[in-house]
């Protein structure tokens, strides 16, 4: 009885650890970086927009998160997230107007 029980609960406790997952947060500025290690002279994987979802492993330190950004793992400073989504929109270059001035000799 006592083996049926543990296995339950190992079972049960499994099952629990792979079925948690990551809460999803969003950066507050545009390009905001996403590095290869917590420190701000380390390779910076890639650019994060307003609109992709971050999710956050855990607090590395006062400084830093662990996140994962489409699977792929980095770190981020903590004060370039948020728990809410920007109202700001990704304003594609393609839908900036276009400025042109000549130039009188």
């Amino acid at each position: 009885m006592k083996k049926l029980l543990i296995t339950a609960l190992i079972i049960i406790q499994t099952g629990w650890v792979l079925a948690q997952t990551y809460p999803t947060i969003y950066v507050r500025h545009q390009n905001a970086k996403l590095y290869q290690q917590p420190a701000c002279r380390a390779e910076v994987i890639s650019l994060l927009q307003l609109t992709d979802q971050v999710q956050l492993v855990r607090k590395f330190n006062e400084r830093w998160l662990i996140v994962k950004v489409n699977g792929q793992p980095g770190y981020v400073e903590r004060w370039n997230v948020t728990k809410k989504q920007s109202r700001q929109k990704n304003k594609p270059s393609s839908n900036l107007p276009l400025i042109v001035v000549e130039q009188k000799n």
